[in-house]
């Protein structure tokens, strides 16, 4: 896995700098294998297990990235997809289930998701998505966090 990272990160032409991303699943098993790929592609990674918790993050924080399983105990993850977009504009989502995929994944493209993961994971997939969003990223204009504005 961090061989096929490390190799991309060798052919950025400027320094690469980490990516923000929301984790977004209630197995505690698959949150602490994303988080391990996250971390070895250079991504800082926060952990929401719950669509209440996820827009709890979203609201102190600004995302590069968000990964978001679509059955969670509280809700449906395509749900969070607005409400995350409001307090970061030009995140990319990418969304995953393991139930009727050809379904859940039209109602992704609604909303305008990056790619659509059929759980159980690939991680080499997975690897190479996150590797084609980091390129993209990094050659934004946008940045990944925005000044805080103190005082009235």
């Amino acid at each position: 896995m961090a061989a096929v990272c490390k190799r991309t990160e060798t052919r950025a032409t400027s320094p690469a700098r980490r990516l923000n991303a929301l984790v977004v699943d209630d197995d505690e098993q698959i949150q602490r294998m994303l988080r391990r790929v996250f971390g070895q592609c250079k991504y800082d990674v926060d952990i929401a297990e719950t669509c209440q918790a996820a827009l709890g993050k979203a609201v102190a924080g600004i995302y590069d990235l968000a990964l978001v399983d679509v059955n969670l105990s509280d809700g449906n993850g395509l749900d969070l997809i607005e409400p995350i977009r409001k307090f970061s504009p030009q995140i990319e989502i990418i969304s995953m289930t393991g139930d009727n995929p050809r379904a859940i994944e039209a109602k992704a493209r609604k909303h305008k998701v990056a790619y659509h993961l059929i759980k159980p994971i690939d991680f080499q997939e997975l690897i190479s998505v996150l590797t084609h969003i980091s390129r993209r990223l990094q050659q934004s204009p946008f940045p990944s966090s925005l000044p805080t504005v103190t005082g009235a």
